[in-house]
């Protein structure tokens, strides 16, 4: 592999994990470790990233103040005729007696609308769907621990 080859996946690394280790560096260009140190400390020099023990960190890791993403009640808006039809078609391979399991998201919460006059049995990690079909339908509804 060539050094331009090499740095590229290096500093790629170094974006998706702020700290990488010489030995992982070694796995993903299939390079010895003298190689993979003396890249470090060029890409060091040349300001790309900054040497550390052991390894190799990014010179701007990125910031989590907390959870990325768009709120819940945009995410519904988002698509919603699309989301209304597979929610439907979903529910239509259901029968009364059936026992599903039913992920969170906003496709998935669509379903509550269809399963309000069923009976299944329903195991889902989202609290939307939990309280939703437990106020509105006479199913059975399992919530999964944290």
């Amino acid at each position: 592999m060539h050094e331009k080859e090499r740095h590229r996946i290096i500093l790629s690394a170094v974006q998706e994990k702020p700290v990488v280790t010489v030995a992982e560096l070694v796995d993903l260009t299939e390079s010895s470790e003298a190689t993979i140190r003396r890249d470090i400390a060029a890409l060091h020099v040349a300001k790309r990233l900054r040497r550390v023990r052991g390894g190799a960190e990014s010179l701007s890791p990125p910031q989590f103040v907390g959870l990325a993403g768009r709120p819940f009640s945009v995410n519904q808006t988002m698509n919603a005729r699309q989301k209304q039809a597979i929610a439907k078609a979903a529910v239509a391979l259901c029968d009364d007696g059936d026992s599903v399991i039913i992920n969170g998201g906003t496709t998935t919460f669509q379903m509550v609308h269809h399963l309000a006059n069923r009976r299944l049995q329903i195991f889902t990690n989202s609290f939307p769907i939990a309280e939703h079909l437990l106020k509105h339908s006479k199913n059975t509804v399992m919530l999964s621990g944290a």
